[in-house]
C-alpha cells in the first residue's frame, strides 16, 4: 500500500540527523517531510488519517491530520497584510497569521480575508423562558386627581395614596425636596420665567470655594468667587468692571478697567493710575480727576540755603548822569558746596528762578560794596533793589540801605549797602538785583574781596 509506506517514510524521517526539529514540533518541519518523501510515490489522492504527536497514538479517524502537543503548538505562515494579499487566487479557508495592522489570524471566505478575531453577526433571538414566579403587589394608584397634582403617600399602609397639591414653590407640604443629599450627574438649567427666586429664613448659601458665574455658566471671565490665597474674594470682569449703588444702580462708586481704576462716578469721578509708581513718588491729581505718580523734587527739610556765591570779579555800575540808569548785578562765584538748588530752581550769576515745584517763601540776604575800578576804597557806593520778574522799577518794597554819612572811620563799612527780606515766590518766577551808583558823575563798582555776597534761603 502507498499509504503504509508514507507512514514508513515518515515515521523513518522523525529520526533523520539532517532535521534539526524532532518529529511532531512543527506542522512545516512536517510539510518539508511530506514534500520530500512524496517525490517517490506516484502523484495520486492518499487516503486515512496522518498523526504527529511524540507519544505513538493513532490518528482519530475523522480527522485528516491529528497533531498533538502538550508543550507545543501549531505555527501556520505569518505575514504583513501586503504579502497576504499578494497571495494569488487564493483557496476558500485559506489562513494566515496577519503580523500588523490589525495582528490576528485571517482566513478568506472565498471574497475576502476576514479577521477570526472579528464580531460576527448575532445570531437569531432564541425562544422565551419560562414565566418567573409573581412579584409582588405595586403601590396603588387612585382615580381622579387634578392638573399639576403629585401622588404622595397618606400613611405607611401600602398601596394607601393620594392626589396632592403641590404647595407653593413647588415643594409638596407632604415631601420636601431638600431634605436628602445629592449630587449633579449633568449640567442643569433653571429658567425662571420672569418670576424671583429668593432664600428665606436663616443660613448661609456656601459656594465651597467655587466661582459664582455672573455670565452664563460656562463663561467664566465674569465670576465671584472666594480666594485662598488672599483669604477674601475676586470680583472679576473681563474688560473691567463696576460697583453702582442707587435705583436699579444706577451710580457708580467704583469702576476698574484696563486704564485704571475710577472712584465716585459722574462728575465728581476721581480715575487713580494703573501703575504702582515708583519709590518715593506721592499720588497727584489736575484738578480734573486724573491722577499721576510724580517724583516730588522739593527738600524734606527746611529751611534749606539754595544759594550762597561770594562775588570774585568787579562789576562797573554806570554813574546817575549816564544813559544807563540800572544795571542787573553780577555775583561771579560758584554756589558754596553745602547750599543745594531744589525744585527745580536755577541760577545762572544773575538771575533766581523758581522751577515747577520751586514755589515757596524765601528770604535774600545781600551785601554789595563799592570800590574803585582797581578795587581800593572809595566813599562811593551802590544802591540796588529786588526786581521780581523783570519790572525795572525802583518802587520795589524791596531796597537795599546804606551809609551816607561819612563820618566813619572805615569806608567799606559806610559804602556796604545791605539787603535782607523774606518774598513769597510762584513757581517759574525769576529774581535779580538792579544797581546804581551813588553818584552823579562818578561810576562805582563791586568789591571782589569777599564783601560782595548773595545768600538765598528757601524757608518753606
Amino acid at each position: 500500500m502507498q499509504t503504509s509506506l508514507l507512514h514508513s517514510r515518515l515515521r523513518a524521517a522523525c529520526f533523520l540527523p539532517q532535521f534539526s526539529l524532532p518529529c511532531g514540533r512543527s506542522l512545516f518541519g512536517f510539510l518539508l517531510v511530506l514534500m520530500l518523501l512524496s517525490r517517490g510515490l506516484p502523484t495520486q489522492a492518499q487516503t486515512g488519517s496522518v498523526g504527529i504527536n511524540t507519544d505513538g497514538s493513532t490518528a482519530d479517524a475523522s480527522a485528516l491530520l491529528d497533531v498533538k502537543s502538550t508543550t507545543q503548538g501549531l505555527l501556520i505562515p505569518r505575514m504583513t497584510a501586503q504579502q497576504r494579499g499578494l497571495i494569488g487566487s487564493p483557496a476558500t479557508g485559506l489562513m494566515v497569521y496577519q503580523t500588523d495592522g490589525t495582528a490576528g489570524f485571517y482566513f478568506y471566505n472565498g471574497t475576502a480575508w476576514t479577521s477570526l478575531s472579528a464580531s460576527g453577526t448575532p445570531g437569531p433571538q432564541g425562544s422565551a423562558g419560562p414565566a418567573g414566579p409573581q412579584g409582588p403587589a405595586g403601590q396603588g394608584v387612585p382615580t381622579g386627581g387634578t392638573a399639576g397634582q403629585v401622588l404622595s403617600k397618606v400613611d405607611a399602609t401600602d398601596y394607601n395614596t393620594t392626589w396632592t397639591t403641590p404647595s407653593t414653590g413647588g415643594v409638596s407640604s407632604v415631601t420636601n425636596v431638600y431634605n436628602t443629599n445629592s449630587s449633579l450627574t449633568s449640567n442643569r438649567t433653571v429658567t425662571l420665567g420672569g418670576f424671583n427666586l429668593d432664600f428665606g429664613g436663616t443660613g448661609n448659601l456656601g459656594l465651597n470655594n467655587n466661582a459664582l458665574s455672573l455670565g452664563a455658566a460656562s463663561n467664566g471671565n465674569h465670576f465671584l468667587k472666594y480666594d485662598a490665597t488672599t483669604d477674601g474674594p475676586i470680583l472679576s470682569g473681563f474688560t473691567g468692571g463696576k460697583l453702582n449703588y442707587g435705583t436699579a444702580g444706577a451710580n457708580t462708586a467704583l469702576s476698574w478697567s484696563s486704564s485704571g481704576v475710577g472712584i465716585n462716578g459722574g462728575n465728581n469721578a476721581f480715575t487713580l493710575p494703573t501703575g504702582r509708581g515708583t519709590s518715593g513718588q506721592v499720588l497727584i491729581t489736575n484738578g480734573s480727576g486724573a491722577a499721576n505718580w510724580t517724583t516730588p523734587t522739593f527738600t524734606a527739610n527746611y529751611p534749606n540755603v539754595e544759594l550762597n556765591v561770594v562775588n570774585n570779579s568787579i562789576q562797573n555800575i554806570p554813574s546817575l548822569g549816564s544813559t544807563v540808569n540800572i544795571t542787573p548785578l553780577t555775583f561771579g562765584g560758584p554756589n558754596n558746596s553745602n547750599a543745594t538748588l531744589t525744585g527745580g530752581n536755577s541760577w545762572n550769576g544773575t538771575n533766581f528762578t523758581t522751577g515747577a515745584s520751586g514755589a515757596g517763601w524765601y528770604q535774600f540776604l545781600v551785601q554789595v560794596r563799592g570800590v574803585t575800578s582797581s578795587g581800593t576804597e572809595t566813599n562811593n557806593g551802590i544802591y540796588y533793589f529786588l526786581d521780581i520778574n523783570n519790572s525795572g522799577s525802583f518802587a520795589s518794597a524791596y531796597g537795599s540801605t546804606y551809609d551816607l554819612n561819612n563820618s566813619g572811620t572805615n569806608l567799606g563799612s559806610r559804602n556796604g549797602a545791605r539787603l535782607n527780606c523774606v518774598v513769597y515766590l510762584a513757581a517759574n518766577t525769576t529774581v535779580r538785583f538792579q544797581g546804581q551808583s551813588w553818584s552823579n558823575s562818578v561810576p562805582a563798582n563791586t568789591s571782589a574781596d569777599g564783601s560782595t555776597a548773595i545768600s538765598i534761603v528757601r524757608l518753606r
